[in-house]
């Protein structure tokens, strides 16, 4: 399904809900509400995602629904963690992940370290983030679970990245996509294509790291994922940045701060607002440049983006220092 169909899907979804209401069914309304709230945070309305979300998550207890409990934990988590909520977005995995290991559920106890690792990556916690992720894709393996295996490659494949492991990442990568491919999941492929080329652009193949960029970019239009096309052109703004053109930079900056704006998305707000202020500061409108700089940590320090707070405020003080 395109996102941009998800708003049908919620309608519908909706309607059951009053039905389910309406004659006291209550796994009915369990399963609808665990629906919606999934369908709401991946069409990006995460807000509205942790309400549905808690009330499934209530519904679940109070007919002893433990599967779907932990259903609507691991979904909490995925939604706190597009909003900024990081520790409540592990804290939900975590709960998840408990109750899964309990009723022996291990594809879903896979997903829910997939959750947790990617919530430990956004918060600076690498080492965390790999051990998680590292057992939720030995998991997936005996399994056999493709989505759940390319998706903790994925995040591994972005956590190497960022710790310098640049081999691994490759490798985790090109095995992601392949997956994805193989499986039809092109909202998933996007993604890991756009963390190959933020790859590719660091060890310096920037051919390759712009066609991944493109075809990324190509996969969000068409699918209408807004969320996705904002992470991307923000990798595409550092990229041109680093080559020297801080003009087109801003550009693609603007453009993902207006899409993070639209649909709420904390991290990707903070990223653009710092691609902007590094590229104001490089074309001479200094003013602009760190106040987009002061807001983006701002930003960072609230969701709790340990590290990319500490590389705008090292930023910050490096400008000082120069301007002293």
């Amino acid at each position: 399904m395109f996102i941009s169909q998800y708003p049908a899907s919620i309608d519908a979804l909706t309607h059951a809900i009053t039905i389910c209401d309406a004659i006291h069914d209550e796994p009915g309304r369990a399963k609808a509400l665990l629906r919606l709230g999934s369908a709401q945070w991946i069409s990006g309305d995460c807000s509205a995602a942790v309400d549905t979300l808690t009330r499934a998550l209530r519904v679940c207890g109070e007919i002893g629904d433990r599967p779907g409990q932990a259903i609507a934990r691991n979904q909490l988590s995925a939604a706190h963690r597009l909003l900024g909520h990081y520790p409540q977005a592990v804290q939900d995995a975590d709960r998840a992940e408990v109750v899964y290991r309990e009723i022996g559920d291990r594809n879903g106890q896979a997903v829910a370290l997939s959750q947790r690792g990617v919530a430990l990556r956004l918060t600076g916690d690498h080492k965390a983030a790999v051990v998680a992720l590292e057992q939720a894709l030995r998991i997936s393996r005996e399994l056999g679970a493709q989505y759940e295996m390319a998706t903790a490659l994925t995040h591994l494949g972005a956590v190497w990245r960022l710790t310098g492991n640049h081999p691994a990442a490759s490798s985790a990568l090109s095995e992601a996509i392949q997956i994805r491919r193989a499986i039809g999941d092109p909202r998933g492929q996007a993604a890991a294509l756009t963390q190959l080329a933020a790859l590719w652009h660091a060890t310096g193949d920037h051919p390759e790291a712009t066609n991944a960029l493109d075809e990324a970019l190509q996969i969000h239009q068409r699918i209408d994922d807004r969320h996705g096309r904002a992470t991307t052109l923000n990798i595409h703004g550092r990229r041109l940045l680093d080559r020297g053109n801080p003009k087109l930079a801003r550009t693609q900056h603007r453009t993902a701060l207006r899409l993070a704006r639209e649909i709420r998305a904390p991290l990707e707000e903070a990223d653009a607002l710092a691609g902007c202020g590094r590229c104001a500061i490089m074309t001479g409108d200094t003013p602009a440049g760190l106040a987009d700089l002061a807001n983006a940590l701002t930003t960072y320090q609230r969701i709790g983006a340990t590290a990319d707070a500490r590389a705008i405020t090292d930023l910050l003080a490096s400008y000082a220092d120069n301007h002293s």
